[in-house]
């Protein structure tokens, strides 16, 4: 899912440590709510029937806040890159030289004309 929603081209090892953080928190968040639900929560008294349902929404609610997590580890680390690039001498050589995936232009996608609309600036442009 890290690899195939973002609207660029990226490859695999820049989503796999926000892959791997979401794969561990799910299998935390999941084993810890079920024991929550097991030992503590009496969810049947409050909701009756639709307990299962309620709990259900919960473990997808926990599920998307850890997906997020491991989104906004990716963004940070993909953030720290590009600024590692840009204060490296021109031609830099180092860690984050050519690490760059092909057709990224930066954090916020391809460049927008002072009009909004995308693609490069032309010098008629106000």
């Amino acid at each position: 899912m890290y690899w195939a929603a973002p609207n660029v081209e990226l490859p695999w090892r820049w989503v796999s440590p926000g892959a791997a953080v979401f794969v561990a928190g799910w299998l935390l968040t999941t084993f810890g709510f079920s024991v929550y639900v097991t030992v503590f929560g009496d969810y049947s008294e409050t909701y009756g029937a639709l307990a299962g349902v309620a709990v259900l929404l919960i473990w997808f609610y926990l599920t998307a806040y850890v997906v997020l997590c491991g989104a906004e580890l990716n963004a940070y680390l993909d953030r720290r890159s590009i600024a590692a690039r840009e204060t490296q001498p021109e031609g830099g050589v180092g860690r984050g030289a050519s690490t760059a995936p092909a057709g990224r232009s930066g954090p916020a996608g391809p460049a927008r004309s002072p009009t909004g609309a995308a693609g490069p600036v032309s010098p008629g442009d106000p």
